[in-house]
């Protein structure tokens, strides 16, 4: 998947941002202290590669001004928590054929997703779906497309009721049937009855269809598809300025301990992104015998870059140093984002 948008309300010094586009490498350029940072800070937060960097808060992150009149709104239940950072990002065919696989052609009304992060820390997410095509093609997996007829339910919840209702009376039916054959004389007569009689009974299919759905609709299908198909596709992302910067040489040895012992230095994590970026794994660059597979991967990578459809994903975003010549002006300064 990759970002299309973010959007940035009451972070630091920033109310409103208003969308912002994105593209394979955006620049934000303006005046020192415009809120270039505090747009990357705020975007770093929705899903950081350093998982305790998530957390916004109150008293450090909403703007000064308001902050106690926001607080005391909160604590008096007379406004919502505000959401500092709204992001919205596209599916990408390798997602959207998982998803229509199991739920059909068509269940996603539109190929974007929002993603948004609340400064009570907890996430909202918005998939956009057709439970109607998702229901359908249930059925049509479980061979009950014309046992449990369109017109009897209108979404997961009533297909669900539906489709019991259906199976409650198959299995009477069945065990009717049965009686019935038992009381049959002849052989071969009983023997045909007693196979009508398991023709009326519940499949396997049937039992398994109905057996998944209660789940997807405690859930809800936007965000059963979200758990399934798109939550662990969500990029990552890394953040660096001159005050966050890997080291010019780096132990690999002494970096995998590091890692392995969940003791990173916050060096380590640029560096990280980076190899993780020309798809390489820190495993790989100490067992590797050949100089010519890490020089051909790399090269490779030139090409990943432009890509964000991977798993894991990583977005880099990059604090560059204040322009002194043309392009920017004196005091002007350009941030980066820049997409896998």
């Amino acid at each position: 998947m990759k970002l299309v948008s973010f959007h940035v309300r009451d972070f630091k010094s920033i109310y409103d941002s208003g969308p912002i586009d994105v593209s394979d490498v955006t620049c934000l350029v303006g005046k020192n202290e415009s809120g270039k940072t505090s747009l990357l800070q705020a975007l770093y937060r929705l899903n950081p590669i350093i998982p305790e960097h998530q957390k916004f808060d109150i008293t450090d992150d909403y703007p000064r001004a308001e902050v106690e009149d926001y607080r005391q709104a909160v604590e008096a239940k007379t406004r919502r928590h505000s959401i500092p950072i709204s992001a919205t990002f596209e599916v990408e065919d390798q997602e959207l054929h998982a998803i229509e696989t199991e739920f059909g052609k068509g269940v996603l009304t539109q190929k974007q997703f929002k993603y948004e992060r609340t400064y009570e820390n907890t996430s909202l997410v918005s998939v956009y779906v057709n439970q109607k095509i998702a229901g359908a093609t249930l059925l049509k997996h479980a061979g009950m497309e014309t046992e449990v007829p369109s017109g009897t339910w209108i979404d997961l919840e009533t297909l669900l009721k539906a489709w019991n209702l259906r199976a409650e009376q198959k299995t009477k039916d069945a065990t009717a049937a049965m009686a019935a054959a038992a009381g049959i004389v002849d052989a071969d007569q009983k023997k045909a009855a007693e196979a009508g009689a398991k023709a009326q009974e519940e499949t396997n299919a049937s039992q398994e269809g109905r057996a998944a759905l209660p789940k997807i609709v405690e859930r809800g299908l936007s965000l059963h598809i979200w758990d399934k198909f798109l939550k662990t596709r969500l990029p990552k992302f890394l953040y660096f300025d001159e005050y966050y910067q890997m080291h010019g040489h780096v132990n690999i040895e002494a970096l995998k301990a590091r890692q392995t012992s969940k003791a990173l230095l916050d060096s380590d994590y640029p560096m990280l992104g980076l190899i993780d970026l020309a798809r390489l794994k820190v495993d790989e660059l100490l067992s590797s015998k050949r100089i010519s597979t890490l020089v051909r991967n790399r090269t490779g990578s030139s090409v990943h870059r432009r890509r964000c459809d991977r798993a894991g994903g990583v977005m880099v975003l990059r604090k560059i140093h204040p322009l002194r010549r043309s392009g920017g002006g004196r005091g002007s300064s350009i941030r980066m984002l820049r997409a896998k």
